[in-house]
């Protein structure tokens, strides 16, 4: 059995190493082409870290499995749910030239083992800050533009006007910034504060409720039973604009409305 999944995992890391001669054939193809157009060729070096599967060398690496080993080992012994730590190492697949810097978040978990791996040229920060810092926040940036497109659909733009679908994507992109605006202001512990944009349109928007609006302020009075009353009072106290100081320095008062005026003498 362990000789048949060695020959399976050796095939699948054959494909990968062909699927990604493949994928460099076919950019020199692009290059090619753009070339005949005339147009600029494209960089031939990435600065920004991209993940990488992990395949059979790298979960081999003495590096990796020393680090890895270490990482379950303290976790049991600290009886931690999760235990995170960082390993470095070089690497270079079949159709590389040279080998690359190749860092591993290693994550010990109380249902596993689960090894991620980022393929970079930078060589400036070390393993933990490059992928806490630099890769995550590129995943984050992709999950916010998931976001905009997906679950605000700004990508509804089949307008025959240029025009017509600039201003709605102008929309749809003033609605993710109202969204985004309500989600800094829950707090960290709440339990919408990492929730995505249909779970609070759900939760904070498709909600009854009922508004009582008079000269001076806007009331508004959800069920008893509304499971997030005291998520919206904290959104509404964030979200409020900061009162306006006097020349002593004191607030002035909340009501917009003021107490005298000035009496206008009548037209002649």
């Amino acid at each position: 059995m362990s000789d048949q999944l060695g020959a399976l995992q050796e095939a699948v890391a054959t494909l990968t190493a062909e699927n990604a001669a493949l994928k460099a054939e076919n950019e020199a193809l692009k290059d090619e082409i753009a070339r005949l157009k005339g147009l600029p060729p494209r960089p031939k070096f990435k600065l920004r870290p991209s993940g990488m599967p992990t395949n059979a060398v790298l979960r081999a690496d003495p590096i990796i499995v020393t680090v890895a080993d270490a990482c379950a080992t303290q976790r049991a012994e600290e009886d931690r749910p999760v235990l995170r730590l960082s390993a470095e190492t070089r690497y270079a697949a079949k159709s590389w030239k040279h080998e690359r810097r190749v860092v591993a978040r290693i994550e010990a978990r109380t249902m596993g083992m689960d090894i991620r791996t980022v393929v970079t040229s930078l060589t400036a920060p070390g393993p933990e800050n490059l992928y806490e810092v630099y890769y995550c926040a590129r995943g984050n940036a992709e999950n916010l533009i998931k976001l905009h497109k997906s679950q605000l659909s700004s990508d509804r733009t089949s307008c025959r006007s240029a025009n017509a679908n600039q201003m709605r994507l102008i929309l749809h992109t003033a609605a993710y910034w109202l969204m985004w605006r309500v989600q800094q202001a829950i707090r960290k512990k709440a339990a919408l504060a990492t929730a995505e944009f249909a779970t609070m349109r759900v939760r904070l928007l498709k909600i009854a409720a009922r508004v009582i609006e008079t000269s001076t302020r806007i009331r508004v009075a959800f069920a008893s039973a509304c499971p997030d009353a005291d998520l919206f009072r904290t959104i509404a106290n964030a979200l409020k604009p900061a009162p306006h100081s006097r020349r002593g320095g004191a607030a002035e008062h909340s009501n917009p409305v003021r107490k005298t005026c000035k009496p206008v003498d009548p037209p002649r």
